[in-house]
């Protein structure tokens, strides 16, 4: 076999395992993605330092917020990737409460904090157990601090529909 022969055959070797990695990364977010993948599964899966598997696994209701948390602080960086990786994970229910409340007071980035405002708007409006002075102090929040109008305006309708929400509370 030729030099060019053996070149020839290892760009073609690398180029089929190239198609079978993408078939594989194709295969795992779909599984990522799906609702019934439990937590540990999707924490194993998140061992793999693929971007488009760890944004899968971040939007994933199931995933343990352990995960969640250990992508927060690597990503916490202003601008770029960093803060929308922040976003994404915000919005993700298994984030722990206190966690998302830290990141609204301390985080660095105005775009995050207003996401996790919003999200913690959203959470608290599927809360049945929620006061009304809860709702009311979340909303005059939201009001003060969110510049996005898509996001504002998305956050206090969900306050509103809530039962025991009341402005003059």
């Amino acid at each position: 076999m030729t030099i060019k022969n053996e070149r020839k055959m290892k760009k073609i070797s690398l180029n089929k395992l190239i198609q079978k990695y993408r078939i594989l990364v194709q295969k795992l977010v779909s599984i990522v993605e799906n609702a019934e993948t439990d937590a540990v599964a999707l924490m194993r899966l998140s061992q793999i330092n693929d971007p488009e598997i760890q944004g899968s696994i971040s939007l994933n209701p199931n995933t343990p917020s352990k995960v969640l948390e250990n992508w927060l602080s690597v990503h916490n960086g202003i601008g770029g990737t960093d803060t929308e990786w922040r976003i994404h994970i915000v919005y993700n229910p298994s984030l722990r409460l206190d966690v998302l409340k830290q990141i609204i007071k301390k985080d660095k980035s105005k775009e995050v904090k207003e996401a996790a405002l919003a999200a913690l708007a959203l959470r608290i409006s599927r809360n049945s157990k929620a006061t009304s002075e809860e709702l009311l102090r979340v909303y005059k929040l939201i009001g003060k601090n969110i510049n996005n109008r898509k996001r504002k305006k998305a956050a206090m309708e969900a306050l509103k529909k809530h039962p025991k929400f009341s402005i003059k509370a």
